[in-house]
C-alpha cells in the first residue's frame, strides 16, 4: 500500500522531509525519523518507483506505515532523545 509512491507523478518539484509533508526515501537511502514517541530508521530497498513515502503528518498515519512497513522496506528502532 504505501509503497505505490507516486504512481508515474513527476514530483521533483515537491518539498518532502517535514513532520508536516511526510518523508519520500529513495531506494538505497535511511532516514532517522523521530516522530510522535516513535523513533525509527526506514531504509527502502528495491521497491517499486523511486523509493516509499513515509506519512507522518498525524501519529495516525506514521503509526499506520509502522503496522504495515511495505516487505521490500526494513525498520529499525532507534533511541527518542
Amino acid at each position: 500500500m504505501w509503497a505505490a509512491w507516486n504512481n508515474g507523478v513527476d514530483t521533483s518539484s515537491y518539498t518532502y522531509g517535514t513532520t508536516a509533508t511526510g518523508f519520500h526515501i529513495p531506494n538505497g537511502a535511511s532516514e532517522d525519523i523521530r516522530q510522535w514517541t516513535a523513533c525509527k530508521r526506514v531504509s527502502p530497498s528495491g521497491c517499486s518507483g523511486s523509493g516509499v513515502f513515509v506519512p507522518t503528518k498525524t501519529s495516525v498515519e506514521w503509526l499506520a506505515f509502522l503496522s504495515n512497513v511495505p516487505s521490500c522496506a526494513t525498520v529499525t528502532t532507534l533511541s527518542c532523545y
